[in-house]
């Protein structure tokens, strides 16, 4: 399953309060200039950097070093791509910000979907024992916290309309980032016996049993097979993310789109509903896929429709966000 039931009481109403925090941060700036539009995403950029400036201290001081500490993992992207985007001026500034605002999508996707891929319940429990005195457990809360609060720019990036794109340049851009970040990380992670993005092994059973089969099969050449496999998906999702993140630009200012998109989710996670009454298991995993892109989607647009009080675009927003939060309450029931 890609959710479990802890996750969806602690992670959803985290979500629900990073939509509307956002969203009325974004509005109140919205007619300010691009310097102070950029203001929360800098912020962020800040916190995300002390957070892991304290995780790599602590580990040298606790550990003598984790080899696993090294940032070379998928979110670690965070930490060269938003610093970038975030302060640099130059005449690459666009496609900067393109790529530290595609990282912040991909973890939107990631957290949206399959966040038991990004961290397990048990960092969240760590969060006690870590505030109750054991620097030991800052790893885990720097994992959950550090997750969280990376999810902030892809809307205040969707929101603040501080991205100008030229397609052609901004796919390039990404393919060139993440091939560069594909070779370096997949072949460290073999050479050090470390998991960097799972380029050793896959968190997923499902896609660790191929790599397994694979390797039994044919040895290192199984392995090799396998990095290449995780090093496209690490291509073809950044570009994916690249078109959500330029639907959901639309979406944060257009009633209609924001419907449109909302009507597609809201169609899915009923469909997921509706398979739940048949079959709890399948019908889960369809609502654990598509409920919190619904959210994202409806809630800024019923906020969009009631700011224009079209009574008739108000409805139809409020059935699409009223539908997620069904969802929502019957994943707490039933994951």
């Amino acid at each position: 399953m890609f959710w479990s039931q802890f996750r969806a009481y602690t992670l959803i109403p985290v979500f629900i309060f990073i939509i509307l925090s956002s969203y009325l941060i974004s509005y109140l700036l919205k007619d300010k200039d691009d310097k102070v539009r950029m203001l929360p995403i800098k912020i962020v950029t800040i916190i995300l950097l002390v957070l892991e400036v304290i995780k790599q201290t602590l580990s040298i001081i606790l550990r003598g070093y984790d080899l696993y500490h090294i940032p070379l993992h998928f979110c670690s992207l965070f930490l060269y791509f938003l610093p970038i985007a975030s302060f640099y001026n130059g005449k690459h500034k666009d496609v900067f910000r393109t790529l530290g605002a595609v990282i912040s999508t991909c973890l939107f996707l990631f957290m949206s979907i399959y966040p038991l891929l990004i961290y397990p319940d048990g960092d969240i429990y760590g969060i006690k024992e870590f505030l109750g005195g054991n620097l030991e457990r800052f790893f885990q809360f720097h994992s959950v916290v550090f997750h969280n609060i990376a999810l902030y720019p892809f809307f205040f990036f969707a929101f603040n309309k501080v991205l100008n794109h030229d397609k052609k340049k901004d796919i390039k851009a990404i393919i060139i980032a993440f091939v560069i970040y594909s070779v370096i990380a997949g072949t460290l992670a073999n050479l050090i016996d470390t998991n960097f993005n799972n380029f050793k092994s896959c968190n997923a059973d499902f896609l660790e049993n191929v790599r397994v089969a694979m390797v039994n099969n044919i040895g290192v050449f199984g392995q090799v097979i396998y990095v290449l496999m995780i090093g496209v998906g690490t291509i073809i999702v950044p570009i994916l993310a690249y078109l959500i993140l330029k639907l959901f630009e639309r979406l944060s200012d257009n009633v209609g789109t924001g419907l449109n998109v909302s009507f597609i989710m809201a169609t899915l996670v009923t469909t997921g509903l509706l398979i739940t009454i048949f079959n709890t298991g399948l019908g889960m995993i369809i609502c654990s896929i598509f409920t919190v892109i619904a959210i994202s989607a409806s809630i800024p647009t019923l906020i969009n429709a009631i700011r224009e009080k079209d009574k008739k675009h108000i409805l139809f927003a409020s059935l699409f966000t009223l539908t997620s939060l069904v969802a929502v309450i019957v994943e707490f029931i039933k994951l």
